[in-house]
């Protein structure tokens, strides 16, 4: 509500910086967020915005992030040869730019598509939090390319924004358990991790991975069962507004999935439940959930199965990638929701208690649980 109150006077204040007049941007899930960069490895790379205009408001900067912004003068060399050297992006920091460390209240108002920026790393502990708002001028025509483009709400270098709602694709809650409360559940799986079975990849369709099994949880980690039909269970039915019960498939429906090297993880796919719950236990491999939008889903939908030779086309569609610290729940749309899991780094590990949810009275789908079945484990 208070950003919300914000809004027109950012609005107001671009539009007296630009000489237009300008409105918020037809994508809302875009058009006002709040971006957070931790430490010293979150940032935003260099990128151009698909709005005309972006207003920044620094309401915490503890770490001196930093906005870097190359002269307008660059643009006419720099704009054509973006995107064939986007893989070498960083190579930009070697022209000429200004660096903005905005202190707390400070407003920077950024011709976002018409100037190559980013947001630069902090130089310590701490973080920043940036309010930003996107404005384009009032009456402008769609830009389906730059709005396709723009559609990944998350840089693969950190930042992260929620769903606003699960069935619109997912629902991100940072923090969910507490430190405490997280180290407990890890020290408990670890407990039992003589259990997890080796996962083999099956014919390219799927990678390898650990997996203990639903009815190991529930026979050896009981209390865990309990947490994944008790409080994560409420927080899933409240976000999805309808009521849930765990997927049929018992082996399935509640698992932990452990990722140990780069290799490892899950290939684009569509979960047996209709909804799932992804809890964070560990994640030192900068491990994180890719996924492409409802829209985008409906129409690619064949592409992980029958044409899953292919599936490389897939991580051109717009997406969403949130990397999950320990503690922090991902709700997730599954069963509409093209997704996978990857992880960045060869050492460290990843670890997610995950569960699959269905609404009361879904008829089965025996063919989709048998395809799953075949391929998973």
């Amino acid at each position: 509500d208070i950003c919300a109150q914000l809004q027109p006077r950012l609005q107001e204040v671009a539009e007296r910086v630009t000489g237009k007049r300008l409105e918020p941007i037809r994508d809302r899930r875009r058009a006002l967020r709040i971006q957070r960069y931790r430490g010293r490895n979150e940032g935003f790379r260099w990128h151009f915005d698909g709005s005309h205009t972006t207003a920044l408001l620094t309401l915490g900067n503890s770490n001196r992030g930093a906005t870097e912004v190359v002269p307008a003068s660059w643009t006419p060399l720099l704009k054509p040869l973006f995107y064939a050297l986007y893989p070498l992006r960083d190579v930009f920091s070697l022209f000429p730019h200004v660096t903005l460390v905005a202190e707390p209240g400070e407003l920077v108002i950024l011709s976002g598509r018409a100037v190559l920026h980013r947001g630069a790393v902090g130089d310590g502990p701490g973080e920043r939090v940036v309010l930003l708002a996107a404005f384009d001028p009032a009456g402008a025509k769609p830009r389906p390319i730059q709005d396709w483009i723009g559609a990944s709400t998350t840089d693969p270098s950190g930042s992260q924004t929620r769903g606003a709602s699960v069935k619109h694709g997912y629902e991100f809650s940072q923090s969910f358990l507490s430190a405490a409360e997280t180290e407990h559940w890890r020290q408990r799986v670890e407990s039992r991790r003589i259990l997890f079975r080796q996962v083999a990849a099956k014919a390219g369709m799927n990678l390898s991975y650990s997996v203990m099994n639903g009815y190991q949880i529930q026979d050896e980690l009981p209390d865990l069962f309990d947490l994944v039909q008790g409080p994560l269970h409420e927080a899933l039915q409240d976000a999805a507004g309808e009521p849930l019960a765990l997927m049929r498939d018992r082996k399935r429906a509640v698992r932990i999935q452990w990722y140990r090297r780069r290799g490892e993880g899950f290939r684009w796919h569509l979960d047996g439940g209709m909804y799932s719950v992804l809890l964070t236990l560990v994640n030192t491999n900068q491990g994180a959930t890719q996924m492409i939008p409802p829209r985008w889903s409906r129409y690619l939908k064949p592409v992980p199965y029958v044409l899953f030779p292919f599936q490389g086309l897939l991580a051109r569609a717009p997406s969403t990638v949130i990397e999950s610290r320990p503690g922090d729940l991902l709700l997730i749309h599954g069963g509409a929701v093209i997704h996978r899991g990857t992880n960045e780094r060869s050492e460290g590990e990843r670890m997610v208690l995950v569960a699959s949810f269905d609404p009361i009275g879904r008829r089965p789908t025996p063919v989709w649980d048998w395809l799953a079945r075949r391929l998973n484990y």
